[in-house]
């Protein structure tokens, strides 16, 4: 068989695979074959919308290192995007197994460890004189303000994991999702340090998001990663390097985060407040708040060290 006829065969074989799936839903295969001629080629630019994408770092002031802290929040979202997708497609699975997850969790903590990684651009690349110039003119819009954060926190645990240990002591212990979310541990964090009464920036944030927030919630109660670890311990009994892998998504997202932007906010902010006015000094350390996504798979010791790294470093 020559190079032609080989063509013509390959082309026969994806034009009967093209006749089954148009087949299948009762659609004339003829029309789409007319669309796929006039159709004109597809270029990098148009798939990844460059132009659209470029056009989205508008900045508030003149300042150049403005942009650094533009980009940087952006890619970062976008990175959540990514986790909250692999969160759902988990959350999705009706029988689920600890090949599929272990899949799952590597390729979120390659994420989450990206965007850890990226904060040394904003802690020793963004000049320290032009941020304290610009930040004035963002507030009271701050990080704090991540609807995809949120989302990641309740999608991944239990949401009484989310409620802050002092708290959590003195309510009762089958709480509602609205009750928990009423007492999840970031509304301690999101006051005025001046008045503790809460700040602009979190009224704002519930105002926008509370009903969508409150739904995704809701939707993971069961669906969540913890549970589906659960699920798959009582089929598969302990998979040592899943549990392993869930830890490292735990440290990553609870602690190593929240240390790179506490370092940030370390180099840059020093004793002032946070552009959303949030007192940062007591809402950023992980060893103030911690949260723990999967406390089961830490010993007391390890709960009790949790987020010391920056102390001692």
């Amino acid at each position: 068989m020559n190079n032609r006829e080989e063509a013509e065969r390959k082309i026969a074989e994806k034009l009967a695979q093209l006749q089954q799936r148009y087949d299948k839903d009762h659609q004339d295969i003829t029309v789409y074959l007319d669309g796929l001629y006039r159709a004109k080629y597809l270029s990098y630019w148009e798939y990844i919308k460059l132009e659209t994408l470029l056009s989205l770092q508008s900045t508030q002031t003149e300042y150049p290192d403005e942009k650094i802290f533009v980009v940087f929040h952006q890619s970062t979202e976008l990175y959540f995007n990514l986790i909250l997708d692999e969160m759902n497609n988990i959350a999705g699975q009706t029988q689920i197994s600890s090949t599929y997850l272990l899949k799952k969790l590597k390729r979120i903590n390659r994420y989450i460890e990206l965007v850890n990684s990226s904060f040394d651009i904003m802690i020793n690349e963004m000049s320290n004189e032009e941020f304290m110039a610009f930040r004035s003119a963002l507030f009271p819009s701050s990080g704090f303000q991540s609807i995809q954060y949120r989302k990641i926190e309740v999608s991944a645990t239990d949401i009484e994991n989310l409620i802050d240990p002092e708290v959590r002591a003195n309510l009762a212990f089958d709480l509602s999702v609205e009750e928990a979310i009423s007492n999840i541990y970031w509304k301690r964090g999101a006051t005025e340090k001046a008045t503790g009464m809460p700040s602009l920036t979190v009224r704002q944030f519930e105002a926008k998001y509370s009903s969508e927030l409150l739904a995704t919630a809701q939707a993971c109660k069961d669906t969540n990663i913890w549970k589906k670890y659960e699920e798959i311990s009582k089929a598969e009994g302990e998979v040592l390097e899943l549990g392993e892998e869930m830890r490292r998504f735990d440290h990553n997202f609870n602690v190593q985060f929240a240390l790179a932007h506490l370092k940030a906010a370390v180099k840059h902010l020093k004793n002032a407040s946070s552009t959303g006015g949030t007192n940062w000094q007591k809402y950023l350390p992980p060893r103030f708040q911690k949260t723990i996504f999967f406390p089961e798979l830490w010993s007391a010791e390890e709960v009790e060290a949790w987020g010391r790294e920056f102390v001692y470093s």
